[in-house]
């Protein structure tokens, strides 16, 4: 008995919806994910407190849910050999979204990757001493390195989709939603684990929102935003020392 179409293409599976990740391969468990992402962009992440580049506990790292949310996403049907194909990037399932969906669930998936854009679920940690020096993200003409006062981070190396440098991330409380930091992208983690969506605060960053001795803290969210127009509009040396230089160097 043939199944409608809807049916036979939609299956529960990882929602594709991190463009960045999945232009460059194909989704993985360490690719930004959209499960669970609100229509304002938001993620949930947990937060932590260890040195950057201390690997001599095996439970530095917090595995990740075990269970996490499923999600639809369509699948087509190869017209050479039958079988099911994945979508191989975000390009392709939004042309199957057109082509196969109603206007009701093409509206929902253009919303939750439009938001998956900006937004992402991460582990955060902090970082200070030699860690802070010569900052992946500048050149060393720039003469700049942060401090524990800078409202930094340093994000992990090999993280398909990992914001950029120079980019402005911002982390909510866990409890209170009215309490938030912004941070900076300026520097690469060299003692996270490789493929882990990982951020580094520097201790001014994380003390906003906890104490340094606190442990793993637990559903918190943060996303991608845009760099703040009073900043953008008056780079000052108060808003370098925070943030670093206003040109930051192409690398994701």
């Amino acid at each position: 008995m043939r199944l409608p179409l809807i049916t036979t293409i939609t299956f529960l599976v990882y929602l594709i919806s991190c463009s960045r990740a999945l232009e460059s391969g194909p989704a993985s468990d360490s690719s930004l994910e959209a499960r669970g992402v609100d229509e304002d962009g938001w993620f949930t992440l947990s937060v932590g407190a260890r040195m950057k580049r201390d690997e001599s506990s095996s439970s530095s790292f917090e595995k990740r849910s075990q269970h996490p949310m499923s999600t639809p996403i369509l699948l087509t049907r190869s017209p050479e050999t039958g079988k099911l194909a994945w979508p191989r990037s975000l390009s392709d399932a939004l042309t199957i979204v057109k082509r196969q969906v109603p206007d009701a669930v093409k509206s929902s998936f253009h919303r939750r990757a439009a938001a998956a854009r900006s937004a992402m679920r991460v582990v955060i940690t902090w970082y200070t001493g030699h860690d802070l020096l010569f900052p992946a993200c500048f050149a060393d003409s720039d003469n700049w390195a942060p401090t524990d006062d800078s409202m930094v981070a340093a994000v992990t190396i090999e993280w398909p989709g990992k914001p950029k440098c120079g980019a402005f991330v911002k982390i909510q409380h866990g409890s209170d939603p009215k309490k938030s930091i912004l941070v900076r992208i300026v520097d690469s983690c060299g003692g996270c684990a490789p493929g882990k969506p990982h951020i580094d605060l520097t201790i001014a960053a994380f003390e906003k929102l906890y104490p340094q001795d606190t442990g793993m803290v637990e559903n918190l969210k943060a996303k991608v935003v845009s760099c703040p127009a009073h900043i953008e509009e008056n780079w000052t040396q108060d808003i370098i020392d925070r943030f670093g230089p206003k040109v930051a160097l192409n690398r994701g």
